[in-house]
């Protein structure tokens, strides 16, 4: 059966009528005639653009809205546009393919072990995705005993965890983001093409990155019609945010020795001096950005001048090689720490940064001092054997 005609068409047809008729009276001499068929003609006309105003007005209510149907359902709801995150062409990774008719795409969790950032320097970077995986929110919010609320609650004591995703069909940079076993989103696609090469080389190896993370979400202040229910319903906020190191930076360029170590904590910064007279071994490690090593530290005796009296000092070395040594007073604030691993049969290992160029370079040790080492990390050591 044929749909009725539509305002629009009625106005069309009386207003032609009338204009014909109204064009047949001026040429036969009654003015009047056609005058008010003109304003007949006229009346037509602008209900014709009423009525089309209303179409409009209703086809870009339906632009606000997006018909989503649930794969494991086959329900359908509408979402605005408004209340969902808008994923541009940069952060394609983080979402979710639906392939016909298989499940959305899911990446292979962290495998190997979780390892911390050699770098000191921590980046808070943005998550995207999340609002693509509100039950993955969800569980976890539940994992800490907290409840969402229309106020926003926080999770500030998350780890994460970041995992190459080289099968994603978005991209093949794609670096997932895990909280606790959830998967709660992607780096985005700029900051993923710096992490993917990095996080790679480390899961090769057989380890991933773990991270802090903090988790924001609310519940949806304003809702949104669900298709011939009459009820209304929204989507949760959420936010994600990692603690990253650079690039550079998530393990150390140099690797670690082969002999038994302890890393000491990182901590505040310490110079190293005397670099300027190590540039052979520096020069193999310097380059235009921060690089970041691995360094051991012993204790030797040093003399300032030949005619001094030595004294305990922190020689500095990196592959085994002398770089530097600390001063007197910087070597007071480890030297007990250090003697402390080398008395388990261990040798000291901290982290440190490289600056310069093949000139003249700077190292500064990333390193708690002795003072700021807990007695349950201090017990922690092992000895060597």
């Amino acid at each position: 059966m044929s749909a009725p005609p539509s305002r629009r068409t009625w106005a069309i047809v009386v207003a032609g009528f009338f204009l014909v008729g109204a064009l047949g009276s001026l040429s036969g001499g009654n003015v009047g005639g056609a005058l008010a068929g003109f304003v007949v003609a006229g009346a037509c006309g602008l209900v014709y653009t009423r009525a089309g105003a209303g179409t409009d007005r209703r086809r870009s209510a339906l632009k606000d809205f997006t018909i989503v149907v649930m794969p494991s359902t086959g329900a359908t709801s509408f979402t605005t546009h408004t209340d969902r995150a808008v994923v541009g062409e940069e952060d394609a990774a983080a979402t979710p393919l639906l392939a016909e008719p298989g499940p959305a795409h899911l990446p292979a969790r962290p495998r190997g072990a979780a390892t911390s950032p050699w770098a000191a320097e921590r980046l808070r970077t943005e998550v995207v995705g999340e609002t693509y995986r509100e039950d993955a929110i969800r569980t976890l919010y539940g994992a800490h005993e907290r409840r969402l609320t229309a106020e926003g609650e926080e999770l500030t004591d998350v780890t994460a965890q970041l995992a190459p995703d080289p099968e994603n069909p978005f991209d093949p940079n794609a670096v997932a983001v895990w909280a606790e076993g959830q998967h709660v989103g992607y780096l985005s696609r700029e900051d993923a093409a710096h992490y993917a090469g990095p996080l790679g080389e480390l899961a090769d190896d057989g380890a991933h990155l773990e991270v802090p993370a903090r988790v924001w979400a609310r519940l949806p202040g304003a809702s949104v019609p669900t298709v011939g229910q009459g009820e209304r319903v929204g989507r949760i906020s959420i936010r994600v945010t990692v603690l990253l190191p650079p690039p550079t930076g998530v393990r150390p360029v140099n690797p670690l020795p082969d002999e038994p170590h302890t890393v000491i904590p990182a901590g505040g910064s310490i110079q190293v001096t005397g670099e300027e007279n190590q540039m052979e071994t520096l020069t193999r490690y310097v380059g235009d950005a921060p690089r970041h090593l691995a360094v051991t530290l012993h204790l030797v005796q040093e003399a300032r001048t030949p005619r001094a009296t030595p004294h305990e000092a922190v020689e500095v070395r990196l592959d085994g090689r002398r770089i530097g040594v600390l001063t007197k007073h910087m070597s007071e604030q480890v030297r007990d720490l250090v003697a402390h691993i080398e008395s388990r049969g261990r040798v000291a290992v901290c982290r440190a940064v490289l600056v310069g160029s093949p000139l003249r370079a700077e190292v500064t040790l990333k390193v708690c001092r002795s003072t700021e080492v807990t007695s349950a990390w201090l017990e922690s050591v092992p000895l060597a054997g």
